[in-house]
């Protein structure tokens, strides 16, 4: 009888350091939500806050610290989180709308894509609005040859994140080419004086160095300086996140802007701070 009693109250207290377990891991998972949450919230909000302080900038009013628009971050802090903005003018990043094959080709090449030159000729078949295919290319037979359930859209990209959806496209190339193209049309080639770093580098752009120490590039001195992609990474202790959105600028808007695809992103592939003065957002003197 004592042996039956001494089971079942082992049996309870098993059930009971279950129960408190499960308690306290649904706790931290509650926790984990609320700060994804918060951190989102912040990270949306910076960027609209930058979205105006660039629609300033595109005026010609003097915003304190000046906007670089060729992807340099900017570590501001929000509260208790530490916020690190990139803004990048879609002047500088190759159009996948506007690019030749050529343009495509050499890009697909530079982040090291096994057959740049096929991979090129699909993106042209995707977005043109015809059915013949490129040498090398694909059109819709290929894609149901694959089993793929869609084909080449036909038309004009409306998001780089549609790259994914071109036959040929891998998941690693496409991590590479993303953050180096826009889907702005009508601009012609890269705007030098804005392009990132890294596409500098991978096409041998002009140097960084070109530009004077510190200079910043407004945003309405250019022609096709119409739209910017804002990312946005926001920590606080080892929660984190990273948001990123395109910025139209347009007159029909009553902000000035609309902010299109928000998304949220790896944030090993994102940005880093690169300032140790960590002035609060909000502060438009940068204090």
């Amino acid at each position: 009888m004592l042996v039956f009693v001494l089971s079942i109250l082992l049996v309870i207290a098993v059930v009971a350091a279950s129960l408190q377990l499960r308690s306290r891991l649904s706790a931290r998972a509650r926790g984990a939500l609320d700060a994804h949450a918060e951190l989102t919230a912040v990270a949306d909000g910076v960027a609209r806050l930058f979205a105006f302080r660039l629609g300033e900038q595109r005026a010609g009013a003097t915003v304190f610290p000046a906007i670089a628009v060729d992807g340099r971050p900017f570590t501001c802090v929000h509260g208790d989180a530490l916020v690190t903005v990139a803004a990048q003018d879609e002047a500088g990043l190759i159009s996948l709308n506007d690019a030749s094959i050529e343009d495509l080709r050499r890009l697909f090449e530079a982040v090291g894509a096994a057959d740049a030159r096929r991979l090129a000729a699909a993106v042209i078949d995707f977005r043109d609005p015809d059915d013949v295919a490129l040498p090398g290319g694909a059109e819709r037979s290929a894609y149901q040859a694959a089993g793929l359930g869609h084909g080449p859209k036909n038309a004009p990209l409306e998001a780089v994140e549609e790259l994914d959806q071109v036959f040929g496209m891998t998941a690693e190339t496409l991590a590479r080419v993303l953050p180096l193209v826009s889907v702005t049309r009508g601009g012609g080639g890269v705007d030098q004086a804005v392009a990132p770093a890294g596409l500098r580098t991978l096409l041998r752009l002009a140097p960084q160095a070109t530009l004077p120490t510190g200079a910043q590039v407004r945003p309405g001195e250019r022609g096709r300086a119409r739209a910017f992609t804002l990312t946005v990474r926001a920590e606080r202790g080892v929660a984190r996140i990273t948001r990123r959105t395109r910025i139209e600028f347009s007159d029909q808007s009553d902000d000035g802007f609309t902010a299109r695809a928000w998304l949220t992103v790896p944030s090993e592939v994102a940005i880093a701070a690169q300032q140790t003065r960590t002035p609060k957002c909000d502060n438009s003197r940068g204090q």
